[in-house]
């Protein structure tokens, strides 16, 4: 999960047209992951959409969602 994240963020800064993806994209990944289990990479895809749209509440919500279902609160 980190190198992918790590991909993203260089392959965004290289070419930002090309490399999009928007708020709602992540946001469904991130439920994808949650639903499958895998609590800890939604963690990591719901603070890309955080970094990504900081001004969105959305994505605090569902970060917040994730990191409950995790067991912290």
């Amino acid at each position: 999960m980190e190198a992918a994240l790590e991909k993203y963020r260089e392959m965004k800064a290289a070419i930002k047209e090309e490399y999009y993806f928007d708020e709602a994209s992540f946001n469904s990944l991130g439920y994808r992951l949650m639903g499958k289990g895998k609590i800890k990479e939604a963690i990591e895809i719901f603070k890309l959409n955080v970094e990504a749209y900081p001004e969105s509440w959305n994505v605090y919500d569902s970060l917040g969602e994730a990191y409950m279902n995790d067991g912290q609160k």
